[in-house]
């Protein structure tokens, strides 16, 4: 993705390309525009989300004109997914919680 967005390469994306790998670049471009190399960086254990982002971010979908696609990037979400599922259970009246992830503990 460096490569392509700094133009290093000449990649183009035709229907060659596995299924889903184009619209892949897409978003990976998109996120690398806004926050660098970061995005690429490796995570030990699942990133958390603040009840208080998570309820601006479904303001912002309710309100409506930016895809879930277009949250997650705009507030370095993962995937468009967990925006996605954050959406699912306000609308079907489930409390919208903090997600503090621990590390993994393991017992003998």
């Amino acid at each position: 993705v460096y490569k392509i967005f700094n133009g290093i390469c000449a990649y183009k994306l035709t229907s060659a390309l596995p299924r889903g790998m184009a619209s892949q670049i897409a978003v990976w471009s998109k996120r690398y525009s806004v926050y660098g190399e970061s995005i690429f960086e490796e995570r030990r254990r699942n990133k958390g989300y603040s009840k208080e982002l998570k309820k601006q971010v479904i303001k912002e979908y309710k309100e409506g004109g930016i895809s879930t696609q277009d949250l997650a990037n705009k507030y370095n979400i993962s995937t468009r997914e967990i925006v996605r599922q954050w959406i699912l259970k306000y609308n079907d009246g489930i409390e919208i919680r903090q997600y503090d992830p621990k590390g993994d503990i393991y017992v003998k």
